[in-house]
């Protein structure tokens, strides 16, 4: 049994499948209300979307080389059988036991108002199944030396059953909420048919590009989720499921009312978040965001339960947050009947989104200060989910580095400049590891032959999370992870954007395509950004060397770009006003 959350009367609603659990609840209700003409999917999004059925079709080629006696549903995954008929196959299948079944569609469950259609069920040796989706991804991190996160647990797709995973692999998992929130519809959808496994345990499996099926445990509270009295609190996926879901529930009927008579008001009003740059129905959003001063939730950082916070106080637009006391919230420590650390810093950002200049030196900040090094590198990658297929490093001689190198190293090795470490043929294992390893290896010697000089020496990037990622994957397992390990402790490696941010605030975001112009740097390429960037490289797989050409001058840019920044905040941040004098 589990509590139940719907407030309404959903039993009209049409049965959804799991993505709508996992989408932003005002999507949920314009997808009933419609209140404008959507925007089609961005050429980035529809790549995606191409690249993740690609994908897919390539696991089930190598599910069916594995298992030639599996179950596949007709037509599956281009052309998929009428609906009924293939609920009905996959009800038989699952009651003959097929050990594999790929394609199939879950009997509906018009209690829960649910439909489903997981890319894979494998059965439970205790009777019933498990569900398994294909996401184009990565789902595996190697394990950080020492105690920590409990090892993955994997199993091959030659044996996918999760009886058959091993526990004491060398990699931890990254869990991706809305995977999670999808193997827990159909877990829910398993439980409803009366096809669960028996024995109990609700696992659901995902097969990324890692190749291998990681099994999560559904009831394990692993999903951090605001907690009513503020903080966070970790829940498990079922429980987490169950409450967007019960609760979208609620919206589809209320704004399905709304569309019949629009004397009913709708539950939400829109409020930004991270998918808005991607929803169909940002159109409908976005002006009433914008209007007058705009909402709060425009600032960064501001999520749903801040904005609900202010809400409830009558705070619903910046000019109105700016307008608030600074030194009350600092003392308050956030509303007076409220909980709310993040308060005072929220002040700030709404009165520097406000206020006339670009950006703001942060309070108690005098003087900004970026640590410099004679020798100086800034890396960027790029990657996509196949993997990292370009190491970008922009090399400056300062001081009497230009000197003092000369001789201590080969030239080509210590030379200024930029070096893109790439490959645009179609990405392997291999292929990866040897740009890699062609990138750290150069990297090496170029730290060492400073250290022999006696130079100081830096290396950079902007956001520094992404790159140590990387680093640590592709060293992980070889002669190299050592040195990776630490490399990434050291001094020698700044991420610049907590140089930026712990000293500057601008009320919107401090992404280098935001802040870098600030400093007067220009992109050389058109629209330069991450989506683009992944358009490009599937051209370039594909033999078109103006997009090859175009990454290339796109990372070379972004390297500059966090040299330019260094520049500016070494010789003029520091003359930027005080958010302490705005208001």
């Amino acid at each position: 049994m589990r509590w139940v959350a719907t407030r309404y009367d959903v039993s009209a609603v049409p049965p959804q499948g799991g993505y709508v659990a996992k989408q932003c609840p005002v999507r949920a209700q314009w997808d009933t209300i419609a209140p404008c003409e959507p925007r089609p999917d961005s050429p980035a999004v529809a790549s995606r979307k191409h690249d993740g059925l690609v994908f897919e079709e390539e696991i089930v080629t190598a599910l069916l080389a594995a298992h030639p006696d599996a179950g596949v549903m007709p037509g599956f995954p281009a052309a998929p059988a009428d609906p009924a008929d293939r609920e009905e196959l996959t009800r038989a299948a699952m009651t003959a036991g097929v050990p594999v079944i790929i394609g199939g569609r879950l009997p509906a469950d018009l209690t829960g108002r649910r439909v489903g259609l997981p890319d894979v069920l494998v059965a439970a040796a205790g009777g019933g199944y498990r569900a398994v989706d294909i996401k184009h991804h990565r789902c595996l991190d190697p394990a950080p030396p020492g105690p920590g996160s409990p090892a993955a647990l994997l199993a091959p797709l030659a044996s996918p059953w999760l009886e058959n995973a091993a526990g004491d692999q060398p990699f931890t998992v990254r869990r991706h909420r809305d995977d999670l929130l999808q193997l827990a519809h159909y877990q829910r959808m398993l439980e409803a048919a009366g096809f669960a496994a028996g024995d109990g345990r609700r696992y659901g499996g995902i097969i990324g590009v890692d190749s291998v099926v990681v099994w999560h445990d559904l009831d394990a509270p692993q999903l951090r989720t605001p907690a009513a009295g503020g903080g966070v609190k970790t829940r498990s996926a079922m429980a987490v499921y169950d409450f967007e879901f019960d609760f979208r529930l609620d919206i589809i009927a209320v704004a399905a009312q709304s569309r019949q008579d629009p004397a009913v008001r709708p539950l939400l009003v829109p409020v930004r978040i991270g998918e808005c740059g991607e929803c169909p129905w940002w159109p409908a959003c976005e002006p009433a965001l914008e209007a007058g001063s705009g909402d709060v939730s425009l600032l960064p950082g501001v999520g749903w339960r801040d904005w609900r916070v202010h809400r409830d106080h009558g705070i619903t637009s910046r000019a109105e947050l700016a307008a608030l006391d600074h030194a009350a919230a600092v003392t308050a420590g956030g509303y007076q009947d409220r909980p709310m650390r993040a308060l005072p810093e929220q002040i700030d950002l709404a009165r520097a989104a406000l206020g006339p200049a670009a950006v703001y030196r942060r309070r108690g900040v005098g003087l900004v200060t970026v640590p410099r090094g004679d020798v100086e590198v800034d890396i960027d990658m790029e990657n996509t989910a196949a993997g990292t297929y370009l190491w970008g490093a922009l090399v400056t001689l300062r001081g009497r580095a230009p000197a003092t190198l000369r001789g201590a190293a080969p030239e080509g090795l210590c030379r200024a400049g930029y070096r893109g470490f790439a490959s645009f043929e179609p990405m392997t294992a291999g292929l990866e590891a040897a740009i890699f390893a062609e990138f750290w290896d150069w990297l090496t010697g170029l730290r060492a032959a400073a250290a022999t000089a006696g130079l100081p020496m830096r290396c950079y990037c902007y956001n520094a999370s992404a790159e140590n990622s990387q680093l640590r994957r592709l060293s992980a397992g070889t002669d190299r992870a050592a040195g990776v390990a630490a490399f990434i402790a050291s001094d020698q490696w700044t991420d610049l954007y907590r140089v930026v941010t712990s000293q500057l605030i601008t009320g919107g975001s401090l992404g280098l395509k935001r802040v870098a112009p600030i400093a007067g740097f220009g992109w050389e390429v058109d629209d330069p950004g991450g989506d683009v960037s992944m358009l490009r490289y599937a051209a370039a797989v594909h033999g078109d060397q103006a997009a090859a050409d175009w990454l290339l001058t796109y990372n070379r840019n972004d390297t500059e770009a966090t040299l330019a920044l260094r520049d500016w905040l070494e010789r003029s941040a520091s003359d930027c006003p005080s958010i302490a004098d705005a208001r």
